[in-house]
């Protein structure tokens, strides 16, 4: 059994020091999510009403299935940036479906931010279910999210 003094080195020194280097930027989503946890009602929606429509705007501007599908709608990438977008227009906003995802991935349903900015395309980390059900399910997650998972599970 560790003593106490080890325990907190191993607390307040190793660990984050670990953390520092092998998960950059974890420690900073962890401090943000721990703040987030206190803030009120009002401050919750409100905060995430604006990263909804920080997203909305950026499938329109990027992602062609969505760029086609809110144009169609008369939407532009401009029209979710104003606080005049509501919660009634996004429950206009059509469901994505699993026929959708089987007909429109990858082409239609991966940003092109990266390949517009000029930013090296990063290689997403694939992930696949056992199957159990008759049919894997293949997950895809962008790398840049690796700190922010991390410090999920912290």
């Amino acid at each position: 059994m560790a003593s106490p003094l080890g325990r907190t080195l191993f607390r307040h020194v190793l660990f984050p020091v670990g953390v520092a280097l092998l998960r950059p930027g974890s420690t900073a989503a962890r401090r943000e999510m721990e703040a987030f946890q206190w803030l009120g009602p009002e401050a919750v929606r409100e905060a995430q009403w604006r990263r909804l429509r920080s997203l909305l705007r950026h499938a329109a501007a990027t992602v062609p299935y969505y760029r086609r599908v809110f144009g169609e709608l008369g939407l532009a990438p401009e029209d979710f940036t104003s606080p005049a977008f509501t919660p009634e227009d996004f429950a206009r906003l059509p469901l994505l479906t699993k026929d959708t995802v089987r007909r429109e991935f990858p082409a239609g349903l991966v940003s092109e931010a990266g390949r517009t900015r000029g930013l090296p395309r990063r290689q997403p980390l694939v992930f696949e279910t056992s199957g159990t059900t008759g049919y894997p399910l293949r997950l895809y997650r962008d790398p840049i999210l690796r700190s922010h998972h991390h410090a999920v599970r912290l």
